[in-house]
């Protein structure tokens, strides 16, 4: 399959021009890859280099897009989704490298394998590890009962984790774009649920490694984003599982906070009070009886 390669950069010049250089060392690009969209996502850093090096390059089909405010992830990759012109989508963070030259080749091969036909896959998050050690980033490995070991063969999950995640455009022709209500953190799961309901299923294969430098600049701050972490997954259960699985999220993940943030109370409970507000404010929308056997079958985690 040809793909889309679509890349969402904020203010990571040098990370972008580490994953360009990684690009164009791909054997076979030519073969699989139909072009490479680069969002530019209202950064204020100085990207010459990196337009510098695209110029010095025309043999790779790249385009540059840009914003000039910061879209946040979801609607970011969004409107790269919209530009793409291919019917497998490759996206790729811009902190990123391949760790073998044939990753994109056999990239283009994963969503035609049988165990994802078979299982009528949309999404399929590859294997992404840290660039210093080569171990698997557990935060990146999409599926919280299991562990990443060196015999992991493919499997079928809930969501994605992102780094490095094929998609079909077929299925999010039919389940939608990811939610553009939320900046950052859980719409991976937002998207998931919706992949899973509209019969798809969402998978991961290890057999491609990407690696991920996991570099600081653009990001929240750790309770920051926990808090956001912590909102967003509620609204999620709220909005689309029994809602059991709403009291119970919210409950655990509030543990969670104060396990893990010393301080801050201000932020707790301005978290409770986006929370009790979800049921007045959110439309559920629950999925259907088939998709939650998928979740169970699949051992999803559901209380939290």
């Amino acid at each position: 399959m040809k793909l889309s390669l679509l890349v969402v950069t904020f203010n990571r010049p040098a990370d972008l021009l580490d994953l360009l250089h990684s690009v164009s060392e791909q054997e076979g690009a030519e073969n699989v890859l139909a072009e490479m969209l680069i969002l530019d996502n209202g950064t204020t850093a100085d990207y010459a280099e990196c337009w510098d090096f695209v110029r010095r390059h025309p043999q790779l089909p790249i385009r540059t897009l840009r914003s000039e405010e910061n879209l946040g992830a979801a609607a970011g990759k969004n409107l790269l989704v919209r530009e793409a012109r291919s019917d497998a989508l490759f996206f790729l963070d811009d902190d990123v490298i391949f760790s073998t030259p044939r990753d994109l080749a056999s990239a283009a091969a994963v969503l035609e394998k049988d165990f994802f036909r078979e299982a009528n896959a949309g999404i399929v998050q590859l294997r992404v590890v840290h660039h210093d050690t080569k171990e698997t980033q557990r935060s990146a490995y999409p599926h919280k009962r299991r562990r990443p070991t060196s015999e992991d063969t493919e499997f079928l999950t809930v969501f994605i984790a992102g780094g490095a995640t094929l998609m079909r455009r077929e299925a999010l022709d039919r389940a939608g774009l990811y939610p553009e209500s939320a900046t950052y953190a859980m719409e991976e799961y937002d998207l998931g649920y919706r992949v899973i309901d509209a019969g798809y299923s969402v998978g991961y294969d290890p057999s491609v490694t990407i690696e991920h430098k996991e570099s600081r600049e653009g990001r929240v701050s750790n309770d920051a984003k926990l808090r956001l972490q912590w909102v967003n997954k509620s609204a999620i259960a709220w909005r689309y599982l029994p809602r059991r699985y709403f009291v119970t999220t919210a409950l655990m993940w509030s543990l969670e906070y104060v396990r893990r943030v010393k301080g801050r109370p201000g932020t707790y409970v301005r978290a409770w009070r986006d929370i009790v507000r979800i049921p007045f404010v959110e439309r559920r929308r629950p999925i259907g009886a088939k998709a939650l056997d998928y979740l169970r079958r699949v051992d999803a985690r559901l209380w939290y």
